[in-house]
């Protein structure tokens, strides 16, 4: 065997030897459990050290079932950015407790099918979701008026967003959508914002799932240490009655200024209730952190008014005590 030989052969068994050295070693120098992780390791395995905060996904919706049966109306005649699925959990909920929902519209005819007063006229409480189309002045003074009499309503917004639309056979093109709730939530002074809300060193595994915590003791908060919202604009309360629910925990940006802010994300003004994302009732994230009590107090604020009927117009006086008959002043001749 030549020198050369010898040398490439010695060569690939030390190479052997060392890589069956690396591969046993560990094993023979290991303990077993817990004791065999090394430092690096068990920072990355440790819950207490891991960056992602992952919120809980426990508990269900409990509300007061002894209480007075209330009739719910949900909207659906202004193009609202929502299917029937994605409010199950609530509406379940409502059923449950012995109360009747109903929808108002059938999601297509947009505003246009039955007037909408009217369908308030047998109703306890009203409960809009991302409407994409303006209300008309008589629907916004029936539904101030509504609230002023009782009635409960509930206005929940979205942010903006892009919408897409086209094929392959055809040009594509896009539309900024936004929520259409001014007209609405200005009656009770308060207002909804466009943008999203997002936190990049508090949230729950996604920058854009915010926390939020109450702002104050009151009934809809009662029970809620954070709520999670996975896409939420600002919701803002402008006088002196209405007062934030919620607010988005610290360091909370907003994506169309950039700005770093205390963000309300719930408000409320005696009978009217503005939250500023409605993915907290859909049945992927009602059971995250305590978005379950939360929706339980938002039943027992929905269920919870007294709505007074609306007074019947006053019969038309007539001249004479109402014979119709025309009594010409004295001295002079009836025509």
């Amino acid at each position: 065997m030549s020198n050369a030989s010898k040398l490439a052969g010695a060569f690939v068994g030390i190479v052997a030897l060392v890589v069956l050295v690396a591969a046993v070693s560990p094993l023979l120098g290991a303990s077993t459990g817990s004791e065999a992780r090394t430092a690096a390791n068990a920072s990355t395995l440790d819950s207490a050290t891991n960056l992602v905060d992952v919120p809980s996904e426990n508990g269900t919706v409990t509300t007061d079932s002894d209480g007075e049966s209330k009739v719910i109306v949900i909207d659906r005649a202004h193009a609202n950015g929502f299917t029937r699925e994605e409010l199950q959990p609530l509406v379940q909920s409502l059923v449950e407790a012995g109360h009747e929902v109903r929808f108002h519209g059938s999601g297509s005819q947009q505003g246009r099918a039955p007037e909408l007063n009217a369908s308030l006229r047998g109703a306890d409480a009203f409960v809009v979701v991302a409407p994409r189309q303006p209300y008309r002045a008589p629907e916004v003074r029936g539904v101030a008026d509504f609230a002023d009499r009782g009635g409960r309503v509930l206005l929940v917004a979205e942010p903006a967003s892009t919408q897409v639309s086209g094929g392959l056979l055809g040009g594509l093109s896009a539309q900024r959508v936004s929520t259409e709730l001014t007209a609405l939530s200005s009656q009770f002074g308060m207002s909804v914002g466009t943008g999203y809300l997002y936190n990049m060193h508090d949230n729950a595994n996604n920058f854009q799932h915010v926390y939020a915590t109450p702002s104050g003791g009151t009934n809809l908060t009662d029970g809620v240490d954070r709520a999670v919202f996975q896409r939420v604009t600002p919701v803002a309360a402008n006088n002196g009655t209405a007062e934030t629910l919620l607010t988005a925990t610290d360091r909370t940006h907003l994506s169309t200024t950039r700005s770093n802010e205390a963000y309300g994300v719930a408000a409320r003004n005696g009978n009217a209730t503005v939250i500023g994302d409605s993915t907290f009732l859909e049945p992927s994230y009602y059971r995250d952190a305590d978005n379950e009590v939360l929706i339980g107090n938002v039943i027992e604020f929905l269920t919870g008014g007294d709505k007074q009927p609306k007074p019947e117009p006053e019969e038309p006086t007539t001249p004479n005590g109402g014979t119709g008959e025309f009594t010409p002043p004295s001295g002079e001749t009836a025509p």
